[in-house]
C-alpha cells in the first residue's frame, strides 16, 4: 500500500510542479475553483523550499501545501517554526516502489 500510495504522490508531484511554475506566470491573474496543492517531498532542517512557496501562493484561497520529512530530528525542527494553516507537515518517508519493508535506515 505505501509503494502505491509513493507512486501516486510522486505522479502527483510531478504535474503539481508544473501547475505551479504556470501559475508564476505573471500572465496568470486569476485561479479558478481548482484547488493547489504543493508537496514538499523532503524538508531537511530549515523548509526553505516550502516557505519560498507558501510566500509566493499562500494568499490563494484554494492553495495546501504539504512537507514531508523522515528524520526525526530535522522534522522537529520544521515542526517548531510557525506555519500558516494552508501548510500540513508530515513526518514520514516516501520511499521508491522497489523499496522492501516497514522500516528505513538514514
Amino acid at each position: 500500500m505505501i509503494n502505491k500510495i509513493t507512486r501516486e504522490l510522486v505522479s502527483t508531484y510531478k504535474v503539481i510542479v508544473g501547475a505551479i511554475v504556470s501559475l508564476r506566470n505573471d500572465r496568470v491573474k486569476k485561479v479558478d475553483s481548482k484547488e493547489i496543492v504543493y508537496l514538499d517531498l523532503g524538508l531537511h532542517t530549515d523548509a526553505e523550499q516550502l516557505r519560498s512557496v507558501v510566500q509566493w501562493f499562500g494568499h490563494i484561497d484554494k492553495f495546501r501545501a504539504f512537507g514531508f520529512e523522515a528524520n526525526p530530528d530535522h522534522f522537529s525542527k520544521v515542526a517548531d517554526q510557525e506555519w500558516p494553516l494552508c501548510v500540513s507537515l508530515v513526518n514520514m518517508a516516501l520511499v521508491g516502489p522497489d523499496h522492501d519493508g516497514d522500516t528505513i535506515d538514514f
